[in-house]
C-alpha cells in the first residue's frame, strides 16, 4: 500500500472560534509534515449583512486586512 505525504493543506477562516481552532490545527499539521498551508477567508457578502459601518468590507484592501487579522489570530 502506497502512503502519501501531506504536502498542501487548505483551511477556511471566517473569524468564528471554530474556524480559528481549525486553522490552528491545520497549522500544527503543516508544521509537522513541512507542508504548505493555504487559507481562504470567508466573508459574508449578502446585502442584509452590511450596516453602514460594515459596508467598507466590500473593498479589497479592507478584505485583505481582515484576512491578515484572521491569519494572525490563528497563529496565536
Amino acid at each position: 500500500m502506497k502512503t502519501s505525504k501531506i504536502s498542501r493543506i487548505l483551511t477556511a477562516i471566517d473569524g468564528s472560534p471554530s474556524s480559528m481552532e481549525a486553522a490552528r490545527y491545520a497549522l500544527a499539521i503543516a508544521k509537522k509534515y513541512d507542508a504548505e498551508l493555504f487559507s481562504l477567508t470567508i466573508i459574508n457578502t449578502q446585502p442584509w449583512f452590511y450596516s453602514s459601518t460594515l459596508y467598507g468590507w466590500a473593498f479589497s484592501e479592507t478584505m485583505e486586512k481582515v484576512h491578515e487579522s484572521n491569519i494572525h489570530r490563528a497563529q496565536t
